[in-house]
Formats: structure tokens, sequence, C-alpha cells
């Protein structure tokens, strides 16, 4: 993350360094050696000058200046400040609704896998609307990861749960894989989100499947029957 100076911090630098100035001008004054007692009322009326405040009046264009050169960096700096503040709470927004999302989707899947390798199994219907309403968000995410879960959706949508016999373990337990393996790769991708709730999903072929292949070791089924969401994963690190 970008380091950001307070505008105070650079405020106070602006006035050290006019103060700096100040002083060694005033010291330049006495740099040449004099009697001790014409030095001390030279010094003396100089101090009731500078008490005075006369020499504002001799300064003034400068002074001036430096100080509107500092309260004008002093108003960037303030902005750029807010600026990044607001970009970060943006941010902040974004992923955590980026892991409502995929947590949410990712709850859904386990427990649809759950209920179709349950044996012994009662036929029921799978409501997948509350998966199609995080569509947007996960396209947030990234535009590939909405439409892999959307065709997951519409492969277990394609069984008729309702109608499924108990004894047809192989086609329920390849739809619960099929559903293991989202909400495996849903789980991983909430763990690595980017700061601003994105993930380039595109690009991933290296998740862990070790929890994955807890979950298939329960299902009479192997690896290759979760293609093509098989492609997404690691094997050689399932171990």
């Amino acid at each position: 993350m970008e380091s950001r100076a307070s505008p105070f911090k650079w405020l106070g630098i602006a006035l050290g360094v006019i103060t700096v100035f100040l002083l060694l001008r005033a010291l330049s004054i006495y740099i040449d050696w004099c009697p001790l007692g014409r030095c001390l009322t030279i010094i003396g009326s100089d101090f009731r000058d500078l008490l005075k405040f006369e020499w504002v009046e001799k300064y003034q264009t400068l002074l001036g200046g430096l100080a509107a050169l500092g309260a004008g960096a002093f108003v960037l700096l303030a902005a750029r400040h807010a600026t990044n503040d607001a970009r970060a709470t943006a941010s902040a927004i974004k992923r955590q609704n980026s892991v409502t999302a995929g947590t949410l989707v990712g709850a859904k899947f386990i427990d649809t896998a759950v209920a179709i390798s349950s044996t012994p199994y009662k036929g029921r219907t799978q409501d997948f609307s509350d998966i199609r309403a995080q569509a947007a968000q996960l396209s947030q995410i990234d535009p590939m990861l909405a439409s892999v879960v959307l065709a997951a959706v519409r492969e277990a949508s394609s069984f008729d749960f309702g109608n499924l016999q108990d004894s047809q373990v192989t086609l329920r337990h390849g739809a619960a894989g099929q559903c293991y393996a989202m909400a495996r790769i849903l789980h991983h991708i909430v763990e690595n989100l980017k700061i601003d709730g994105t993930y380039d999903f595109r690009n991933e072929v290296s998740i862990p499947p070790a929890e994955l292949v807890s979950n298939l070791g329960h299902l009479a089924i192997e690896k290759e029957q979760i293609r093509p969401l098989d492609v997404f994963f690691d094997w050689n690190k399932a171990g």
C-alpha cells in the first residue's frame, strides 16, 4: 500500500523551514566579533525589535510567499489524503461484497452436494435462485468466474433431483462432485482476493485440491467425473 504522509506533517516541515531561515538570518547579524557591551546593546535592541515584530515588514513579501506556498501544499496534500481514503474505503467495501458473495454461493454448493449425495436419498428439488442472484457480484470478482458458476448451475439444474432414485448413486454423486468442486474453487478465491475484491480466475490452474479430495472420498466417483472443473486444480498438491 502506498505510504501517505499527513498534511499536517508537511505543514509542520514548511513552518520549520521558515523558522530556521529566520534564525539563521538573525544569527548572521552577529557573525562579526564585537565588544561585549556593544554586542549586548545590539542584541537587546534587535531582540526588542524581534518581539515587536518590526522585522515582519522588511520580509513581508518573502514571508507572504512562503505562507502561500505552505497553504497551497497543505490543501493539495489534504485533498490527496482524502482521495486516497475514499479509494481505500471503496476497495474495502468492494472486497467485503466479494467475500460475502463467494461465501454464500460456496455454502449453497456444499448444501446441494450434501443433499443429493446423502443415503438414503429422498427426492427433492434444488433451488439455485440464491446463486443466480449473486452472479453480478461474482462477475465483479472476475467475469469468467460468474460464467463458470452459472454453467455449473445449469449442469446441476439438468438433473431431475425430485425424481432421482436412491439407487442412482453414480448419477447423484457425479452431480455432488461438481458442486463440491465449485465450492472449493470459491473457497480458494475468497481466501485470495485482491485488495479491491477481484481475482484473476482466467489464469487459475493451481488451486490446492486437498479439501476437494477429502469430499470426493465420500463419493462413488473419480476426479475425472468433475470435468471440466478439474482443470482449475493442481493435482500434484493433493497429498
